[in-house]
């Protein structure tokens, strides 16, 4: 029986010799006295005690950020980080293209049933057009691409980011990972970007990555514009980098 995220959000309250609050006959309670890890007395066993320990350390490693190239084996083995599903999807069409839209991440296509998608008023049509129009513009020397370079999470059970870095170093900034996934779960050749000049300034539009796949989508190609995730801790090896990069170490 696999242990859920709720279940792991209980057990980081665990302290030694004292009952685990929370825990009520079946549910999380059934799944830890299962996996080992509390005892009957709802307390910590020896075994819950080392786990808890570890899933700790993964959590404050997941919170400074690790390369992306670890981010399956860091989040599959601690079960750190949850995935989630985003509520308040809405669709329409723009240039005779369906698109499925949040508020923070505009995808073309359809929408999964999921998502419970609804059908967008006229203000909310109005709106994604607006941002479809504009994120969209400019030529196509103008975007910059954008690689995963890290991977981090705000707290247990928080936002999973992933964070995309130009080649340069000269531009980084993170996208919630749930929303990353998604886009490369429907266009898996999908290749990231960002304006050069408008990124970062001014409207909500400017502080979008886009994603584009050759040959499909709207103007340059673009199939997906995504939120970037603002007020975010850098990720420790990330400020290193660019520390090493400044005094040319």
């Amino acid at each position: 029986m696999a242990l859920t995220t709720p279940d792991l959000m209980l057990l980081d309250k665990a302290e030694p010799g004292k009952k685990v609050t929370g825990l009520v006959p079946g549910g999380s309670y059934d799944r830890l006295v299962e996996a080992g890890l509390i005892d009957a007395d709802h307390k910590l066993t020896g075994k819950g005690a080392k786990f808890l320990g570890s899933l700790r350390a993964a959590v404050v490693e997941l919170q400074r950020g690790v390369p992306f190239a670890r981010r399956k084996a860091v989040d599959g083995a601690k079960g750190a980080a949850p995935r989630s599903t985003p509520i308040g999807w809405f669709t329409g069409t723009y240039a005779k293209k369906q698109w499925i839209a949040n508020g923070a991440c505009f995808i073309l296509g359809k929408p999964d049933k999921s998502m419970e998608a609804q059908e967008g008023d006229s203000e909310v049509r109005h709106k994604v057009a607006t941002i479809l129009q504009s994120g969209t513009a400019g030529k196509p020397e103008d975007f910059v691409e954008m690689k995963p370079y890290a991977y981090q999470v705000a707290d247990l059970g928080g936002m999973e980011m992933v964070w995309l870095i130009s080649d340069d170093g000269a531009i980084a900034a993170p996208m919630q990972a749930i929303f990353f996934d998604l886009i490369k779960e429907k266009f898996p050749t999908a290749t990231f970007y960002v304006h050069r000049d408008r990124f970062g300034s001014g409207t909500m539009d400017n502080q979008m990555f886009v994603a584009r796949v050759t040959n499909r989508g709207l103007k340059n190609n673009i199939v997906a514009l995504v939120m970037a995730v603002a007020g975010c801790p850098r990720p420790v090896h990330l400020e290193e980098k660019a520390s090493g990069e400044m005094s040319g170490g």
